[in-house]
């Protein structure tokens, strides 16, 4: 704020040019008055002037000017006590409203500028530095609802550098924009989890990691704070996931690990194994086909550790329904099965010869 200085409509008492009156009232047709001591026509030395607004300055005045120490009460109330240069609240200084708010530190023609201490009303307290009245560069903010952020400000804003403390919910470490978590960032929470990576609007958004306090860990892509996109999950007893996610689930083309030596290949749908894919058991089998979750269920191929290979209709996880068995010296038989045994009509196939046979439960029955 700047005080400026006032044209002369009637004097208390004669002013000669060229000599100083040590003590005079002056005052004016808006009802403004200035009461003080005067230098060659200029108000000059310490004195009092009334504003017609209702405001009030009390202090040291050069050439018309406050300059000095001075004290400044504004017609809402506010009073300002510091240093002025010029007409201008510039130096150092301490500004008071009324509802209990106050700013405490450096100014510069009538702004903020500098190292300054802000209490609001509603309790928030700022400290760091200022740059034409705005907040802008480095500072503390403390929210009346203990909440803190110490780190860089822009215009007004928390943006660059800093750190954000929600009180037993969250400890962040990285990059504000607008007031918000956004580019690189870490949180700390209570519980012992912690992310690493990229934020947007306050949540994770991009590429992360996020270590849980129970051992899991993600790796992968976020979307506003769920596992969305390409990703992998190793769960602390062992278990893996590696491929698509949406909504936090398994959704999309994945391949699941078992800590056992188990492996599924193929399509998720909401966390769970969708229609048709590759299972790898730990004993060396293998099964390619339709599963119902991870039970072979319907059409599909089962390659056998020792060689052989079934080749049909599957239900609950057993040859049921139509299907070819591949024996490992060459053998081969086509037919029904249930339950993993020959039931019902087949073919055997071995070198040249082709046998019709009735099975029951596995047994031969054209032999009874």
């Amino acid at each position: 704020m700047k005080i400026i200085g006032f044209k002369l409509v009637c004097l208390s008492v004669l002013l000669i040019s060229g000599f100083t009156i040590a003590q005079t009232t002056i005052n004016y047709k808006d009802g403004a008055r200035y009461v003080g001591k005067v230098k060659n026509g200029n108000y000059h030395g310490k004195g009092i002037y009334y504003y017609a607004n209702g405001a009030v300055y009390e202090g040291k005045f050069k050439n018309d000017r406050p300059s000095g120490k001075g004290k400044l009460t504004y017609s809402d109330g506010a009073v300002y006590i510091g240093d002025f240069v010029d007409g201008y609240l510039s130096g150092k200084g301490k500004i008071s409203h009324l509802d209990g708010e106050t700013y405490k530190g450096k100014f510069s023609e009538g702004e903020f500028d500098g190292y300054g201490i802000y209490h609001y009303a509603n309790g928030a307290i700022y400290k760091g530095e200022y740059k034409f009245g705005i907040q802008h560069g480095f500072g503390e903010f403390m929210f009346p609802n203990g909440n803190v952020y110490v780190g860089e400000l822009k215009d007004g804003d928390l943006e660059g550098k800093g750190e954000y403390i929600v009180p037993n919910v969250e400890h962040y470490i990285g990059d504000m924009v607008s007031n918000k978590y956004c580019g690189k960032g870490q949180s700390t929470f209570p519980n012992g989890t912690i992310y690493i990576g990229d934020y947007k609007n306050d949540l994770p958004n991009g590429w992360g990691s996020c270590t849980y306090s129970n051992g899991t860990i993600y790796q992968g892509e976020f979307l506003n704070n769920e596992f969305s996109g390409f990703g992998e999950i190793e769960y602390s007893k062992g278990n893996k996931y590696v491929g698509m996610f949406l909504d936090n689930k398994y959704h999309g083309f994945g391949t699941y690990y078992w800590i056992y030596g188990d492996k599924f290949i193929g399509e998720f749908e909401n966390g769970k194994i969708l229609g048709e894919g590759i299972y790898y058991y730990a004993n060396g089998d293998k099964y390619e086909g339709s599963l119902n979750e991870v039970t072979p269920n319907g059409f599909g191929i089962m390659t056998y550790s020792y060689g052989a290979i079934y080749e049909g209709q599957f239900l609950d996880g057993n040859l049921s329904g139509h299907g070819s068995y591949h024996y490992t010296d060459g053998g081969k038989y086509v037919g029904e099965f249930f339950n993993n045994t020959m039931h019902g009509a087949g073919i055997w196939y071995f070198l040249d010869e082709v046998i019709e046979m009735e099975f029951e439960n596995g047994v031969n029955i054209d032999e009874e």
